[in-house]
């Protein structure tokens, strides 16, 4: 994934090859890829000029990618997949213009069958870190670098989960 577009790897030539994802999809800015728990291989793109999210279930190949729906007309500039069992979510950080509290990372559950009807999953209960710099996604835990509160953290399985600073002692600069 570049500013230009996005291109993949040609196992049966040498170097690599642009890849169909969409209408109006340009370049973007973030990348993941994950696997279910039946082996099947999604890529997620976030588009730029708030272009969305683009998913496909069948490893990237060109052609296969979907814009999901509720993306559009968000800033969103990290992705990252988490497995909780059986469970398969996208992770999609949003950014906040300045001043703005922002929202903080957002989920959806990512399905063999499609995505969940409920759409994404927001957490905005203890966010005030303005726009999500950086992420990452283990064992139900979110840490999220942010640009106004430094280092917050979600638990994603709790009953109201919501976001807290981390601690002093945690380690972390």
């Amino acid at each position: 994934a570049a500013a230009d577009g996005c291109l993949q790897r040609d196992l049966s030539a040498v170097g690599l090859v642009p890849t169909d994802v969409g209408p109006g999809a340009g370049g973007f800015s973030a990348v993941a890829a994950g696997t279910n728990a039946s082996g099947i291989g999604f890529v997620a793109l976030a588009a730029r000029s708030e272009g969305g999210v683009w998913l496909s279930s069948r490893c990237g190949a060109s052609g296969s990618f979907q814009l999901l729906p509720g993306s559009q007309d968000l800033d969103i500039r990290s992705l990252a997949f988490s497995r909780d069992g059986g469970q398969l979510w996208l992770w999609a950080a949003v950014w906040a213009e300045a001043g703005q509290a922002g929202s903080g990372p957002m989920r959806i559950a990512v399905r063999s069958d499609g995505l969940d009807p409920l759409g994404w999953q927001r957490f905005p209960e203890g966010w005030k870190g303005g726009s999500c710099l950086a992420f990452d996604v283990a064992a139900g835990q979110v840490v999220a670098g942010t640009r106004d509160a430094g280092v917050l953290v979600l638990d994603g399985g709790a009953a109201k989960p919501s976001w807290r600073g981390a601690r002093l002692t945690s380690g972390l600069p």
